[in-house]
């Protein structure tokens, strides 16, 4: 039995169409992180110093990161600790030792391949989840980034949050030195109802309260350093997380 060729060519198009609308990917969560900030000395060894410059780019489970550490100032061919501490804990990066003149140029990173004098990152670590960078020797600490204003800042995030209640939410963190803003759009939830920003688990000052029509749009300039944030939550009036989503 032979098919209109016009009827084919329209149940075909037909058809790529639903397969099309089926196969459209969700949204993508991404982040875009550099800094450039130096490393002081806690007193042990005075006189030394060092420099970080790290980036970070994520789209969704892709990752690249680079971080690149001089020292300078320490003591000549001495073994030292390259140390982060991030929110969940202390993990060691590198394990170098000193030239005779008491330098090291460090290369770590993930990707696509490693160089030759290039170390390889942990799996699953992001730099993004670092608070403070320290060079530790037989001595404890001799350098770190705690307490130093970073040179350059920049810092953008955009994450899906996730829901218990069929609500829809979008995070989005922007950064630099100067400032940091924090915006949540969010759908589905109670007309009229109002509603709290959770940051680490403890709400900001302010509430929220949603439109007729179940949304949500929070800003806020007060979030303070990006990197200390973990957790991201939108409570109702029951302190009830109904939006929530993890950082980074």
């Amino acid at each position: 039995m032979k098919m209109n060729t016009k009827l084919a060519l329209v149940l075909g198009t037909a058809v790529l169409a639903a397969t099309t609308a089926v196969a459209k990917p969700g949204p993508v969560d991404t982040l875009h992180f550099s800094i450039h900030t130096a490393l002081t000395d806690t007193g042990v060894e005075p006189g030394s110093s060092g420099n970080v410059s790290a980036t970070e780019v994520k789209n969704g489970s892709r990752l690249n990161q680079n971080v690149v550490v001089t020292v300078s100032g320490l003591t000549a061919n001495t073994d030292y600790t390259l140390t982060a501490q991030t929110n969940g804990g202390s993990v060691d990066l590198d394990a170098f030792t000193t030239d005779n003149n008491g330098k090291a140029t460090l290369h770590l990173r993930t990707g696509n391949g490693h160089g030759k004098n290039t170390v390889a990152l942990p799996d699953g670590f992001e730099i993004a989840s670092i608070t403070e960078l320290d060079v530790a020797g037989g001595s404890g600490n001799v350098l770190t980034t705690s307490g130093n204003t970073p040179k350059s800042v920049s810092y953008s995030l955009k994450k899906t949050m996730d829901s218990t209640v069929g609500a829809k939410g979008t995070l989005e963190i922007k950064a630099n030195v100067k400032k940091t803003t924090l915006d949540v759009n969010a759908s589905g939830l109670s007309g009229g109802a109002t509603y709290q920003l959770v940051i680490n688990g403890t709400p900001v000052s302010q509430t929220y309260t949603a439109n007729s029509k179940g949304r949500l749009n929070i800003k806020n300039n007060t979030v303070g350093n990006p990197l200390d944030i973990s957790t991201v939550e939108i409570w109702d009036s029951t302190n009830t997380a109904v939006l929530t989503t993890t950082i980074p």
